[in-house]
Parts: C-alpha cells; structure tokens; sequence
C-alpha cells in the first residue's frame, strides 16, 4: 500500500462525493451477500459487498465484531522510503517494543510506548 497513492485515492473519491466523512455508524448488519451501515437515527448510509472496519479498539462497540478482542496501545508509526535507509531487510523486524516492516517502496517503522 502506497500511503500517498491511497490518499490521492481518497481525494478523488471525496471529489466525486463517493466517500462519507463525519458519519457516526451506530450498528451494521450483514444480510443477502451485503453490508449495510446505519447512522444514529437508523438510517441507512451505505450497502456494500465489503466492509473495513477501521476504528481501532473500538471495533468491539458492534455485535458482529465484539468477539475481537484488542486493547489500546499507544505508539508511533512512520514511513521511510527505501533509498534514504542503507539497510537490505525482506521480512518483517521485531525487537523489544519496535518493528520495521518492508514494504514496496518504504519501511513502516514503529515504536510501542504506553501499554494502555
């Protein structure tokens, strides 16, 4: 995944008025090979065959995800390209509360610092 061509994605789409942003998702519901999302009032924001769930630990908050179970950790993350890096690694680097992991183009490096 290349961070700046996903953004660029993004953009696009939020041009294009395909993307929600500032939309609270109280429940979603899984019926006929679809996802269907709902806002506070129960409306329904959006159906789609596929669903990525992207609010960290609070993806537990629905009945279809609160069998995952994760605690919060804070950290950081950043991303280094490649060429700026005199190192060869092809797999993913673990050491104490660090990680470095390979990626097409860059590292993604990151530090766990405050065990929540």
């Amino acid at each position: 995944l290349s961070p700046r061509k996903f953004t660029q994605s993004l953009v696009r789409k939020i041009e294009k008025n395909q993307i929600r942003l500032n939309t609270y998702i109280k429940r979603i519901e899984r019926a006929n090979g679809k996802w269907k999302l709902f806002d506070d009032s129960d409306n329904p924001v959006l159906e789609s065959s596929v669903l990525i769930l992207a609010n960290a630990s609070e993806i537990s908050l629905f009945p279809e995800t609160e069998w995952i179970n994760l605690k919060s950790i804070r950290g950081q993350i950043c991303f280094v390209p490649k060429k700026d890096l005199s190192i060869e690694l092809d797999h993913v680097f673990i050491h104490d509360d660090g990680y470095v992991i390979p990626a097409r183009d860059y590292f993604c490096i990151g530090a766990t610092y405050n065990h929540g």
